[in-house]
C-alpha cells in the first residue's frame, strides 16, 4: 500500500497521544489511536487495533492495513491528533 504519509504531523500525533493520552497496558491511548517506542529506541508505533504505522530511522515507514479505506480512516485519526499541538503554518 504505497502512499505518502506526513511524518511530522505523526510524529506531533505520537507526542501528543504520550502526553495527553491514558497509559494502557498496550502503549498510550488516545481517541482510538495508540502509541509506543519500540526496544531499539528509533522505532516509534501508531495503531488502532486495525491499522499500524511504524516510523523507523530516518523517517522510513510502514504503513500496515487491510485495505486502503480503512488505511485512510485510521491517518484522519493521526491528524486529528497531530491539529491539536502542531504548529499552524502561515498561508
Amino acid at each position: 500500500m504505497e502512499q505518502h504519509i506526513d511524518l511530522h504531523k505523526c510524529h506531533y500525533a505520537f507526542a501528543t497521544i504520550l502526553s495527553d493520552g491514558e497509559k494502557t497496558d498496550r502503549g498510550y491511548c488516545l481517541n482510538g489511536v495508540w502509541a509506543e517506542s519500540l526496544d531499539d529506541g528509533y522505532t516509534v508505533r501508531l495503531f488502532d487495533g486495525v491499522s499500524e504505522l511504524l516510523i523507523f530511522f530516518h523517517n522510513k515507514y510502514e504503513l500496515n492495513s487491510p485495505d486502503t479505506a480503512t488505511a485512510e480512516k485510521f491517518m484522519a485519526s493521526v491528524c486529528r491528533i497531530a491539529e491539536r499541538t502542531s504548529p499552524k503554518t502561515k498561508e
